[in-house]
């Protein structure tokens, strides 16, 4: 095998599973692979300081046999040597797992509890909304345009960071958060590439990491609801900006439409019936 191959990508994060397995996100490709931990040992000695014949020497954990199938086996899945083919991607957030309201447990967990209360919190505003008796009427003209932009994009990240706090939770990782063209049905959509899927076991909580997008969206209309009380016109504009935006969302991404978190929820919930009968 040639030397130069004996050199891993550089593009990799790693995560220590409960299991004794590494679960290794690879940012050329946006893939994820489950190692054991000694095929992530030896992944980790091929710094290229050593020969194939010194990590035959030097590996104790495998045979030699096993380390030409697990060495070809990086090289097949471009974890290690020459140049591979990279997803088409604008990565805003490489290491998302640092940012304090995913890294944090009990941030996690206030935030968690939030949005699952949002949808009764949001009706208990709505109804006092109602109450108020407010004629409320918006002239879309370009600043409410421009402002639903920048709303769009706000509630976009805050959609996002729900599904990441959510699957950190439930023992997933988070390989990164990126804006994509989507070709098939051309569109631009920031996405949250949640790895380690196969640990969280639990129906319900794959509904719910689902979901999150959604509760943090519903949590926003809440807010904006407080807004369009306020006496300040402005206040109350950008309010009903900001909950027609989110309501819009809202709608369009329960739809079980392609790669809408309504179709993945339902497709839990057909995975589920599937085992069950089998």
């Amino acid at each position: 095998m040639d030397h130069s191959l004996l050199v891993r990508n550089k593009n990799l994060s790693f995560f220590q599973k409960e299991d004794g397995r590494v679960l290794v996100f690879n940012h050329d490709d946006a893939k994820s692979y489950i190692l054991s931990y000694d095929a992530c040992q030896l992944l980790s000695r091929l710094d290229g300081t050593s020969s194939l014949q010194d990590i035959y020497n030097d590996f104790t954990p495998l045979p030699e046999t096993e380390i030409d199938q697990t060495i070809a086996m990086f090289e097949k899945i471009g974890l290690i040597g020459g140049e591979h083919e990279k997803k088409k991607r604008f990565v805003l957030w490489k290491e998302p797992e640092n940012i304090i309201i995913i890294k944090n447990k009990n941030i996690r967990s206030a935030v968690r509890g939030l949005l699952l209360a949002s949808p009764f919190l949001f009706l208990t505003e709505l109804f006092y909304l109602w109450s108020l008796h407010l004629k409320l009427s918006v002239n879309i003209d370009k600043p409410f345009l421009a402002l639903a932009v920048i709303v769009l994009i706000i509630s976009t990240f805050v959609h996002e960071m729900a599904h990441a706090v959510f699957a950190k939770s439930y023992n997933a990782n988070i390989g990164e958060i990126a804006l994509i063209f989507e070709a098939a049905f051309p569109h631009m959509r920031i996405y949250t590439n949640i790895c380690g899927f196969s640990y969280i076991t639990k129906t319900s909580q794959k509904i719910k990491m689902h979901l999150a997008g959604i509760l943090a969206q519903i949590f926003l209309m809440a807010l904006s609801i407080l807004m369009i009380g306020c006496p300040v016109a402005a206040v109350s504009r950008a309010g009903i900006c900001v909950f027609l935006v989110n309501g819009l969302c809202v709608v369009v991404d329960s739809i079980p439409f392609r790669t809408s978190d309504g179709s993945r929820v339902l497709q839990t919930i057909r995975d589920r019936n599937k085992t069950a009968e089998g």
